[in-house]
């Protein structure tokens, strides 16, 4: 009999080593932790060069103005309320200030770079054409009355034209000035106050290329040559008939001190 205790004790003893022990008991065990999370990988920023059709110019910027104008005076026209009248009285008024600004400051930028100004070179005030003394009067009316030796002019009108009227004695005194021959042709064959026997051949103009649509008209006669050259139209002031007679023969009549020096440093 103590001898079957003994094995049951020996037996009791094995088997509950046997047994886990509940981990709520085991409290100096440290707690397990959890694994760290990685970091995502940060995306890449690509930079994208723009391309040649990404680029808007400054022509396709104007060009884009220009468009956006039109468009808004094409709708206004079509349905002229007052939102559409005034969109596009807003655009032009856009293009019409970008103009101003520009025009204003190139005015600006050729008040500070005289080798620019045209004005210099070519005045055509009568301030500025003083200020280069009698001598420059002197050389000016010389060439002219050099030319009148050499060419004569050919005037063309009709005796109820208003503008003709207007015209004869401004041309009579400027030829009489620098001593040019004046031929005078009316087309309606009656003469006026300023040029009363005028030519009537027309046939003469058409031998010259010089039969006009609208006079008065003024031509300028070589009579080594077969065709007149046109000088204008229209009324005439003395300096315009001076500038045009000088262009047509390559008079010189610059009266500016800019020097080519700079311009062509700048070339």
């Amino acid at each position: 009999m103590r001898a079957f205790i003994f094995c049951l004790l020996v037996v009791l003893s094995f088997s509950g080593s046997a047994y886990d022990t509940p981990k709520s008991w085991i409290y100096y065990e440290d707690p397990v932790k959890p694994e760290p999370k990685k970091p995502k990988p940060e995306k890449e920023t690509v930079v994208v060069a723009p391309t040649a059709a990404q680029v808007i110019t400054a022509k396709e910027t104007l060009r884009k103005i220009g468009e956006d104008y039109e468009e808004k005076f094409a709708i206004a026209v079509l349905e002229p309320t007052r939102e559409n009248i005034l969109a596009e009285m807003a655009a032009k008024k856009k293009f019409m200030d970008m103009s101003e600004n520009f025009a204003n400051r190139y005015q600006q930028v050729t008040w500070t770079t005289p080798e620019f100004d045209y004005t210099l070179e070519h005045p055509m005030r009568t301030d500025t054409l003083w200020a280069n003394g009698s001598e420059g009067w002197e050389r000016r009316s010389a060439q002219f009355d050099e030319a009148a030796k050499k060419y004569g002019l050919l005037y063309v009108f009709r005796s109820d034209c208003p503008y003709c009227k207007k015209f004869a004695p401004i041309l009579k005194n400027f030829a009489s000035s620098h001593g040019f021959t004046i031929i005078s042709v009316s087309l309606d064959g009656k003469g006026t106050k300023d040029f009363p026997n005028p030519m009537r051949d027309l046939n003469a103009l058409k031998r010259r290329n010089a039969l006009p649509e609208v006079v008065p008209a003024l031509y300028l006669v070589d009579p080594t040559q077969a065709e007149a050259k046109t000088l204008g139209f229209g009324l005439m002031n003395s300096s315009d008939l001076e500038q045009r007679i000088a262009e047509n023969i390559g008079m010189n009549l610059q009266q500016g001190v800019v020097s080519d020096s700079k311009i062509n440093e700048m070339k």
